[in-house]
């Protein structure tokens, strides 16, 4: 029986094989061709059975729709778009694609240096089975300064940023309006009540980080239209890695690069910002490059002060 990790390196190979071929496709025999030249043939061709399974399989897990030409017989992924427009099921490709490179790589694994990651995977499933039966969670949960708190939460939505899982939801001890946002790697213990509670209907994931950086939302802060200008190589970066999907370049000069954004300047994004502050600043509006000027010239003062005392101790 084949394992799960070699079924879905042979549904990725599948897809982006498909994708490769474009719009005008690929026979099953070039198909099979191709079947050959990789470890997963086994020496073996590739079956219509077998081409059929696959096809099965990614339009059920994926949504991956593949088509043939009527006039060549040609096999061809119909509907592209779904890679970008479906984004659990791109993330699940994407994320099996690396690790069936990384699992035929196994060879070279002291010469491939991954990211450590933190905790609280765990925790998925059950907030998952928790959040499709709408049922109430009670968690114990690590906050500032080792202080442990438990929670009762409805949990709304999960999401991820930068490697690191979060849970978005409404902790029944705050107002009814009050929506909190909690690491998973933080919960110590977990345990899902039977008390179930309303999904709303007027609650969107998507929309209601729409105009915030990462995970973190603003509360009462504002959305601001954020000019800023950025210098050296750091349009190439923001070109490559946008910092929000309201980014968009609207100047350009000599040495320059001006980018606007739509979004509320909340701390995370600010020392995001501070994390590149030799090669931008901030155009408009003034009260967000006055703000990010005051940063500037603490962090500054701080640092002078230190190396003065460090300087009279020597």
């Amino acid at each position: 029986m084949q394992k799960p990790e070699q079924l879905f390196g042979r549904y990725i190979w599948f897809v982006n094989t498909l994708l490769q071929a474009g719009e005008g496709g690929i026979s099953l025999r070039a198909l099979s061709d191709k079947w050959l030249c990789t470890s997963f043939s086994e020496g073996k061709p590739l079956s219509r059975t077998t081409f059929n399974r696959y096809r099965d399989v990614l339009e059920e897990m994926f949504g991956i729709n593949t088509d043939c030409h009527a006039g060549n017989y040609n096999y061809y992924i119909s509907n592209p778009e779904i890679l970008n427009d479906a984004v659990v099921q791109t993330w699940m490709l994407r994320t099996m694609t690396v690790a069936g490179i990384l699992q035929s790589s196994s060879s070279l694994h002291d010469r491939i240096v991954l990211e450590s990651m933190p905790g609280g995977q765990e925790y998925l499933q059950p907030i998952i089975d928790a959040m499709e039966r709408n049922h109430i969670i009670r968690m114990n949960y690590v906050r500032s300064f080792d202080s442990i708190q438990t929670i009762l939460l409805k949990p709304y939505c999960l999401k991820v940023f930068r490697q690191r899982w979060y849970l978005v939801g409404r902790n029944t001890a705050y107002r009814t309006d009050a929506i909190r946002v909690y690491a998973l790697d933080r919960i110590l213990r977990f345990q899902e009540t039977n008390k179930k509670f309303v999904f709303p209907t007027d609650f969107n994931p998507k929309y209601f980080f729409e105009n915030d950086f990462g995970v973190y939302t603003g509360g009462k802060i504002k959305v601001e239209d954020i000019v800023i200008r950025a210098y050296g190589k750091l349009p190439h970066y923001l070109r490559t890695l946008p910092l929000h999907h309201s980014q968009q370049e609207v100047n350009q000069g000599e040495g320059f690069v001006d980018f606007s954004l739509h979004i509320r300047p909340t701390y995370d994004f600010m020392q995001e910002l501070l994390s590149q502050a030799d090669e931008l600043e901030i155009l408009s509006p003034a009260n967000v490059r006055k703000d990010f000027a005051r940063i500037l010239r603490n962090a500054a003062r701080r640092n002078r002060t230190r190396r003065k005392s460090s300087d009279d101790n020597k």
